[in-house]
């Protein structure tokens, strides 16, 4: 098995067409040595749905999807602003 992080621009077009109207954080191509399979894990924020958004691109469909709110990131951000590299006093 193989595991590459990707740009955006070297994705499917079916994929591409889905990330239109996101904003790209990253992708990974996996590339299996065994089987005939293309699989890409891509994150994304979807602002329409307010949404930070992780799936599973597999020949040509969508196989898994897994999403958090945006509002439960920024909940976690001032629980815990450490974990996420700030200091305690994060300001809203």
């Amino acid at each position: 098995m193989k595991i590459s992080n990707v740009t955006v621009d070297v994705l499917p077009s079916e994929l591409k067409e889905m990330l239109s109207e996101t904003l790209f954080i990253w992708a990974q191509f996996i590339e299996y040595e065994t089987i005939d399979s293309n699989v890409y894990v891509v994150s994304f924020v979807d602002l329409k749905e307010e949404e930070m958004v992780e799936l599973v691109f597999e020949n040509g469909k969508v196989t898994h999807k897994d999403s958090i709110s945006l509002e439960s990131i920024e909940k976690a951000m001032k629980l815990y602003p450490e974990a996420f590299g700030f200091g305690k006093g994060m300001e809203q």
